[in-house]
């Protein structure tokens, strides 16, 4: 009888450890939407921006797909691509760590304006990467780097670290640089929320923690 209902209780905890290891917020995306105004015009110089209505105060947002156990990139003008590995190293005598995670963009309030069109071969054309630099002397930095356009970036904090009424920094490309049409603003911005998407769980894990459940009930009746 000792012997048995040993065995309920490693079945109880196995049961256990599958389901916390499969744990929803495992297989979560996060969305990060951001919210703010132009505050400066680097330029524009054949009139794109203004043209769809964006000058200086005018509000912007995104919305942008994080995935931090994703694997970030970037593509070069050359049709060649690089992924990135999470780095340490030190600096000047301070230790560091660089967590690179997938990003791209879901949303955006100009999408109307053209993609940048950069006039070097080796320049990176598309990103879809996203960066965290913890120091050893406590500062740290965020920045996410989405097509050939937008970069988001905090110099204080991690993304990871990231919460609702962060202030950051945007710089927002377009336009064509072979043809001397390239332009750039900046923009202040909130991050106004922060909402998780769970992928559901195959239904074939669902059934076999209802067998394992299942079995469990039986054999308590049976031995007990």
């Amino acid at each position: 009888m000792k012997i048995r209902r040993q065995n309920f209780m490693a079945i109880i905890s196995v049961m256990f450890l599958f389901f916390i290891n499969i744990s929803p917020a495992q297989a979560a995306t996060v969305y990060y939407t951001f919210e703010g105004y132009i505050d400066n015009f680097g330029s524009d110089p054949v009139g794109e921006a203004e043209s769809i209505g964006l000058g200086l105060k005018e509000p912007v947002s995104y919305t942008l797909e994080v995935n931090f156990s994703g694997i970030g990139s970037r593509t070069f003008s050359g049709g060649t691509s690089e992924a990135f590995t999470d780095t340490s190293g030190t600096f000047y005598g301070d230790n560091y760590t660089t967590d690179y995670f997938y990003t791209s963009l879901t949303s955006s309030s100009h999408l109307a304006l053209s993609p940048r069109i950069y006039a070097s071969y080796n320049d990176s054309i598309d990103w879809s990467l996203g960066s965290s630099v913890s120091w050893s002397n406590n500062t740290a930095s965020g920045k996410l780097n989405v097509g050939s356009s937008l970069i988001i970036q905090s110099q204080h904090r991690t993304v990871q670290n990231w919460t609702i009424g962060e202030s950051l920094i945007s710089f927002y490309h377009f336009g064509d640089e072979t043809a001397g049409t390239d332009g750039v603003f900046t923009s202040s911005l909130t991050l106004t929320s922060i909402n998780t998407t769970v992928v559901p769980l195959p239904t074939s894990l669902w059934l076999f923690g209802s067998g394992l459940i299942g079995l469990i009930g039986f054999s308590k009746r049976r031995y007990f």
